[in-house]
């Protein structure tokens, strides 16, 4: 957003968005899909955005393949050219409602990205984001996202403007999202607490934690829980197979072009309160029993601040 809204009720955010929504007459509309749940294909009518971007050191991990934090920093950066690039008026007044980032082969270290972009969904006071990034050595993620229009001022959602449909409204195709948020709340006795705090670097311009920076503590609860050693020995097994086989996976042969994949990865992370620096956070995490699925929460005190999951799936058809 341009300025920092004085003060955001996230009650009223959360009942805002959500509603079903409903016709004057009080009855309920056609149900809408929940925004930022499935990987819809690239339209044939309508804006779609394209830029391209190289894969840089900042962005890589120590095996050389791009982090979710850094996947996450790229969906940011390309909806933002977006708007420029459309002459948008109110290009900042959006907050990320929900996120959703599948991954059939992880981009490498300075692989050439084509990256598209496009309005895929439509509410009253939010709109959905879908992100197709395909790379020259074969690196294949596809992510989409809801954005919530909020006034600059309170924070509260308000209406999408006229000149917002006109310039994204024909690519969504007539498709309706909800607001609501599906990830679990409640967290297990059985999860584990783990070592996280804000850095400086994670600050936004609003003085809030950025959306990247609550990808990086999905991954740091992966790792974390793939090394504990307080995981139980068969757990610990399973994972090791689990890990061994998701990295042989995402891995590329020896000329750089995207090896067999089997499974696809995906990353969720729902946004419920900012996270301010003088915030005191706690991050609890669980993993399955065939390690296949970590939930983490990011809590401010006893408070919810996002919930992320991170999941490995059999390998999906990919839309074009």
């Amino acid at each position: 957003m341009r300025n920092k809204p004085e003060k955001t009720d996230v009650k009223t955010v959360e009942t805002v968005c959500s509603s079903q929504p409903r016709t004057d007459t009080g009855a309920t509309v056609i149900k809408a899909d929940t925004g930022a749940t499935v990987i819809t294909p690239q339209p044939t009518v309508g804006r779609v955005f394209k830029t391209t971007r190289r894969v840089r050191f900042s962005d890589i991990s120590s095996d050389k393949k791009i982090r979710l934090d850094a996947l996450a920093g790229y969906l940011q950066d390309i909806s933002r050219d977006d708007s420029a690039d459309a002459e948008y008026p109110q290009p900042i007044d959006w907050l990320v409602r929900r996120t959703l980032i599948q991954i059939t082969t992880l981009p490498r270290f300075h692989e050439r990205l084509n990256l598209s972009t496009w309005c895929s969904g439509l509410g009253k006071r939010w709109a959905e984001r879908r992100t197709k990034i395909r790379g020259d050595q074969g690196s294949l993620v596809d992510a989409v996202s809801l954005w919530i229009h909020v006034d600059p001022t309170t924070g509260i959602p308000r209406r999408l403007p006229d000149n917002f449909y006109k310039i994204w409204g024909t690519s969504a195709k007539g498709r309706k999202v909800s607001a609501r948020l599906l990830l679990p709340t409640t967290i297990p006795a059985h999860s584990r607490r783990l070592p996280w705090s804000m850095r400086y670097s994670d600050l936004d311009m609003l003085n809030h934690a950025n959306n990247a920076a609550h990808w990086s503590a999905l991954m740091e609860a992966v790792t974390y829980l793939k090394h504990s050693p307080n995981t139980s020995d068969e757990q610990q097994t399973t994972t090791s197979k689990a890990t061994r086989t998701s990295d042989h996976d995402l891995n590329h042969n020896s000329n750089g072009q995207a090896a067999a994949i089997r499974q696809t990865i995906r990353g969720e992370i729902e946004y419920i309160a900012p996270i301010e620096m003088h915030h005191q956070i706690m991050l609890q995490a669980v993993c399955s029993a065939t390690s296949s699925e970590t939930t983490a929460w990011l809590l401010i005190g006893e408070n919810l601040a996002s919930v992320a999951r991170f999941t490995r799936t059999p390998s999906q058809t990919i839309p074009q």
